[in-house]
């Protein structure tokens, strides 16, 4: 899939933007659980993979297997960023946090990957 990797929360919260800092998405947690895509290697493996064929989310399904089969748990909030793509117009065209990467623009998500994320997730 790509990389997956435990740090210290004071290493996460260093690394990523403001919005994005511990406090600010989940008070009181003392580790993260990142999970890099490692360029194309996740969008790729998600193609091959039985969920790319699902309706309804289809790469947080896959991701989702990945990283409990990985040991770690899921994440995501997938409703709550729906509602908000729903109710702000800057967040239906693209996702900054999809596109956003802490570790350089190189290992961002393909503009294919993004496209295919963004008109599944309205479209459930």
């Amino acid at each position: 899939m790509g990389f997956l990797g435990v740090l210290a929360i004071s290493r996460y919260d260093a690394l990523v933007p403001a919005a994005w800092v511990s406090a600010a998405l989940r008070p009181g947690v003392r580790s993260a659980l990142v999970v890099a895509s490692g360029r194309p290697a996740l969008f790729e493996a998600f193609r091959a993979a039985p969920e790319a064929a699902l309706a309804v989310d289809p790469l947080d399904a896959y991701t989702r297997r990945v990283v409990e089969a990985a040991g770690g748990s899921q994440g995501f909030d997938v409703a709550a960023c729906r509602a908000t793509r729903v109710s702000e117009s800057a967040c239906r065209l693209r996702c900054d946090a999809r596109r956003a990467c802490v570790i350089g623009p190189d290992h961002a998500y393909s503009p294919e990957a993004e496209a295919h994320h963004m008109r599944a997730s309205l479209e459930t």
